[in-house]
This record gives C-alpha cells, structure tokens and sequence, in this order.
C-alpha cells in the first residue's frame, strides 16, 4: 500500500515538471525511490513485528519456522492461482541456494534472539551501518566501485552516529561488547547474505523474483 501510494505520488509530481527528454531518466528516478521506500517500510516493519512478536512468544525458533512456512504458502497459493510466476523446485538452482539458504536461517534466528535482549532502536542502529561494510564487499568481491566522496561522508556520518550511540548505551556500559554478540553475529551475516545473494542473482535466472524468495524460503 505504502509502495504503490508513494509511486502514485511521485508520478503526479513529476508529470507537473517540465522535464522535456529527462522524463524517461526521471521515470526511473521515481522506480528507484519507490522502491527504496518500499524496501525501508518492509525492513523496518519486520523489525518493529519480530519484536513484538518476541515480546509475546518467546520462542525464536518457532517464530521463524512460521514466517518461513506462511511466507512459501502465499507464494503457492498465488502461483497456482495464476497471479505471479514462479520456478518449480530445480536441483541445479537449489544448489547455489543451499549455503545462502543455512547462512539465512542462521541469520533470522541471530535477529531474533537480537530482538529478545536488545531495543529495537539498537538493532535499527546496527543494520544501519550495513551499508558501509557493503559498498566495501562489493568492491571487493565484485568489482564494484568504491563509493565517491558525498556518499562516502553521507556513510562514515552513519558511522559516527551509531558509535555515539553504542558507547552512550546502557548495555554496552555494563556487558561492553558482550551485549551486542548476537546483534554482531546477525550483522555479519546479514553482509554475507546481501553479497552473496546479488551473486546468485546474477549467475541463477529466474522467471521473476518471486523464484529468489521461494526457494529463499
């Protein structure tokens, strides 16, 4: 909802600019921030519902089972219901997916066990700094470029607010570093997973994405 009333938005502005042969470049503009905004609702709300979740069932691996289930039985229903297209279980893609596959069921029982004895503040403030060991992985691992000087100072004032807020937190005063091992341990892997699965999105075709997410799940 909050995707699609953002795009309605954006194109109504956009059709009132007098931008000539820039319309198409802004029109990808607009897809881009759409997009970004959709996928910052959808992070930030599993956050905040995986908390809350935590809070009344406290029991990680439960939860997870369930969200894994629920999410491969929407997807089902809506493919034999003709409304996306989605790949049929094949062992040659299966395959690239079984190690991104482990890592992802380790990294959703770290967040929630993360969520069981951190703020969800804390945890907002860890996965805000992803982004900056990302765009040094990516150069590393995939020959992309470094970030250009703005985005570079936009990342390191990141870096410098979550340190802020590390060192001025409760916890860590009392545990030190201790206090964040699950939420370290759900950080690093979730590096891994974004790397890795942009390499398996390159190398495995797909129909759509709906195949990433069902043989994700």
């Amino acid at each position: 909802f909050f995707f699609s009333a953002a795009r309605r938005a954006l194109f109504k502005i956009a059709s009132f600019l007098p931008l000539g042969p820039w319309s198409g470049l802004m029109g990808t503009k607009v897809r881009t921030v759409c997009v970004v905004i959709n996928y910052s609702f959808c992070s930030g709300g599993m956050i905040l519902f995986n908390k809350l979740t935590m809070h009344h069932l406290p029991y990680p691996s439960l939860v997870s089972i369930v969200q894994f289930g629920l999410c491969t039985l929407v997807i089902l229903v809506l493919k034999h219901g003709g409304y996306i297209e989605c790949d049929a279980l094949d062992m040659h893609k299966i395959k690239p997916y079984m190690v991104y596959n482990l890592a992802f069921v380790v990294s959703i029982y770290a967040n929630m066990k993360a969520l069981e004895g951190s703020n969800v503040d804390t945890v907002i403030v860890f996965r805000s700094c992803v982004p900056l060991a990302l765009s040094i992985l990516e150069w590393m691992f995939m020959n992309r470029e470094l970030p250009d000087l703005r985005s570079a100072l936009a990342l390191g004032m990141i870096l410098l607010g979550a340190t802020g807020y590390v060192f001025l937190d409760s916890a860590f005063k009392l545990n030190g570093w201790a206090a964040y091992s699950w939420l370290t341990t759900w950080t690093m892997l979730l590096c891994f997973l974004m790397v890795f699965g942009k390499m398996i999105v390159d190398q495995v075709t797909m129909q759509s994405m709906w195949g990433n997410v069902y043989y994700t799940n």
